[in-house]
């Protein structure tokens, strides 16, 4: 489908759609190129572009409309903007999780051209960014993530609370009492619990990080309507915020282009050959976060923390990934031989293997453990300024302290696209495999089959 620069209605013309004309980095005369400034994006979530990209922190489009009627008319616009790259089609039942949107504070609908006599034209300079959560949904909403930078003073706070509730000082001891632990640190737990509950159950604020723009291509479409179709335009589509009944949303892209919108007679649609590009590097070396409320422990050690790694309220702000600490189930062992053996630098071999799993056949003979976390945080985890990468070193169990821990870090900056949705129709061999019946078959060639979608009978091996 072809769009031209020019569209006439009825009584009007629409020409000359530039939708950024303020930002001059192309890759060519049809397509622009944008790095994403992540230097806000961790409170705030992503937003193209920022001040650092354009003067105004927006991209400024222009139009020109001319009234072509007899009477004195004012029309109506609006821009709206879709992510390309990952998308259902405009027409189907999902597109309304396409990303796009169009502006997003103040004014949400149609805006309104001045007044024009017959045959007087104006050119309409405005302005838009794409930002997180467009259409402003409220399961995006959450706390205020300013309201966590003094975090120390939040935990003392909720604790102080935790002992005014004699109920809730109860169970702390039992729990304490149960586990071998002291109150306090049952008391410190709950504190920390209690806050994360408070942070997903908050709607304060929208958390665009939640929703963050999608990268790749993006489309930019023109509305410009008439007094006469206005309000034949659903309110879902001169207002994005808006659902229906049911909570689903009305695709603007597929309403004028491909349903209902495309038949008024009086409204141009023009959607630009311009598009814009849309990347986004992290910077692994703007420091590693620790945060507090994700460690589930009052007593650690601090002396690893520097200057790149911490839980200061600089790093808070501007570093764009956190260690990784889970949550410690001592209900769930695993059963390891208890030698230690860099299986990858010293070529632990087949004989050994073979030789170790008759040595411990019997499972009362292997070291009960379970996955810990490190009780030193930044000790395990570095985040390089100077050569803008990432490390994380995973410790050596010693002979008489065997240990698993797990090693990580969780970027602070979302990249959600959408999700996965899946009707399958399992081969008989997955569901042999599935209920027990013997075979030899192997399991991945079967899933393999499933999703190439072959599901004829697949002659069993013995």
């Amino acid at each position: 489908m072809v769009f031209l620069s020019a569209c006439n209605s009825n009584n009007f013309s629409v020409e000359g759609f530039e939708p950024i004309s303020n930002y001059t980095e192309k890759k060519s005369d049809t397509l622009y190129s944008i790095n994403t400034d992540l230097s806000d994006a961790v409170l705030n979530g992503i937003e193209i572009p920022t001040q650092q990209q354009t003067k105004s922190g927006y991209f400024v489009f222009t139009f020109k409309v001319k009234n072509n009627s007899s009477d004195i008319k004012k029309y109506y616009y609006k821009l709206f903007y879709q992510n390309q790259s990952y998308k259902f089609c405009d027409s189907v039942a999902f597109a309304d999780e396409n990303f796009y949107g169009s502006w997003q504070e103040g004014v949400y609908t149609f805006k309104a051209t001045k007044i024009l006599s017959p045959g007087d034209e104006v050119t309409v300079t405005d302005s838009f960014k794409i930002v997180g959560n467009p259409r402003n949904e409220a399961k995006y909403f959450g706390a205020d993530p300013k309201k966590y930078i003094a975090i120390d003073d939040s935990i003392k706070a909720k604790m102080a609370f935790v002992r005014t509730v004699p109920g809730w000082m109860k169970t702390c001891a039992e729990k304490a009492k149960e586990l071998g632990t002291s109150v306090d640190e049952q008391i410190y737990l709950n504190a920390l619990w209690s806050i994360n509950y408070e942070k997903q159950r908050m709607k304060e604020v929208n958390n665009r990080w939640k929703r963050n723009p999608r990268m790749g291509f993006y489309e930019f479409m023109l509305v410009v309507t008439s007094p006469e179709d206005i309000g034949k335009i659903p309110m879902g589509v001169r207002d994005i915020q808006k659902s229906d009944s049911a909570g689903k949303f009305i695709n603007p892209f597929g309403y004028f282009l491909l349903q209902d919108g495309k038949n008024l007679k009086n409204t141009a649609v023009l959607v630009s050959d311009k598009k814009l590009k849309v990347s986004s590097t992290m910077d692994l070396g703007a420091g590693i976060y620790v945060d507090k409320l994700g460690i589930n422990k009052s007593e650690f050690s601090l002396e690893a923390l520097n200057s790149n790694c911490n839980n200061s309220a600089t790093l808070y702000k501007k570093a764009q990934f956190s260690q990784y600490f889970h949550n410690i189930d001592k209900d769930f062992t695993v059963y390891n031989i208890p030698e230690v053996r860099d299986v990858t630098g010293e070529n632990f071999t087949k004989t050994e293997y073979e030789e170790f799993s008759k040595k411990y056949a019997d499972k009362n003979s292997r070291a009960k453990l379970f996955v810990s976390t490190s009780d030193c945080p930044c000790k395990t985890v570095i985040s390089d300024s100077s050569n803008k990468k990432l490390t994380m070193v995973v410790p050596a169990a010693e002979p008489n302290k065997l240990k698993k821990e797990h090693v990580g870090l969780s970027s602070r900056i979302g990249y959600t696209y959408g999700k996965f949705r899946a009707k399958i129709k399992f081969p008989k061999c997955l569901v042999r495999i599935m209920f027990g019946t013997a075979s030899r078959m192997p399991f991945g060639y079967c899933f393999r089959k499933m999703l190439l979608g072959i599901t004829e009978e697949i002659v069993m091996q013995k």
